[in-house]
């Protein structure tokens, strides 16, 4: 999706706790785990590129018992984003904005941050606040900016968050400037048909009716209900 995805963080924030333990105990633990983490979270990130729902459930489950190792506070933070990440999926923005505003994000590795912020920010405007969900988006863009550590390669998910609240907040010429600076290969197929029909919804709002069904055309060749909403546009 266009939201950030924070799971493949949250493995790694389980394995920087493992060097804590200490050098023999984090052999015996990287043997044991290290594997059954990549395993799991590859079939995640799977999971959330096709929209999968059911599967990210079945996968949280999995994981649970691993985030308990460090601490109830901790391992609860991470339940909350991984249930805020299938509720985004299943399309109950409002109790997806509700999980994710109650995650403490001190309790978070500070490159999972931006990217909790950001799901909060694609919940919200959905929701029906789109006005507090741009200033979340622009947080959470900042502090990956301050972040020399952060993948830039998540960026396009922070920006396409924010373009997707401009647009639905009616800004609708900084979401064109947003949506089109982002480039056509950053994101899953699912990310792309979100941002295409924002860019699209923009566009006509602009009265730039040609571009709005061009951007519309492309969207409807990639996955998800977004997909469908592009081909509905262009047939309305």
């Amino acid at each position: 999706m266009t939201f950030e995805s924070v799971s493949l963080f949250q493995v790694a924030a389980l394995v920087c706790g493992a060097l804590a333990l200490g050098a023999q105990v984090f052999v015996w633990w990287a043997k044991k785990y290290k594997k059954k983490l990549l395993d799991v979270a590859k079939a995640y990130t799977d999971a959330l590129d096709r929209g999968d729902a059911d599967e990210l459930a079945r996968l949280r489950g999995i994981t649970r018992p691993l985030y308990a190792k460090y601490g109830p506070k901790r391992a609860q933070a991470f339940e909350k984003l991984g249930l805020g990440e299938e509720l985004i999926v299943r399309e109950r923005w409002a109790e997806a904005r509700d999980v994710l505003a109650s995650v403490d994000r001190a309790l978070l590795m500070r490159a999972q941050r931006p990217g909790a912020l950001t799901n909060l920010a694609y919940t919200m405007a959905h929701a029906g606040d789109p006005k507090r969900a741009c200033a979340l988006a622009a947080q959470a863009l900042t502090e990956a900016g301050d972040d020399p550590t952060y993948p830039p390669e998540k960026l396009a998910n922070l920006q396409g968050t924010h373009g997707i609240a401009l647009s639905l907040a009616g800004h609708h010429v900084e979401a064109v400037s947003r949506l089109q600076s982002l480039p056509d290969a950053a994101g899953s197929r699912r990310a792309l048909a979100v941002r295409a029909f924002y860019l699209g919804v923009s566009l006509e709002a602009l009265d730039r009716h040609a571009e709005a069904r061009r951007v519309w055309e492309i969207g409807a060749q990639k996955d998800g209900p977004f997909a469908q909403r592009s081909r509905e546009r262009m047939s309305g």
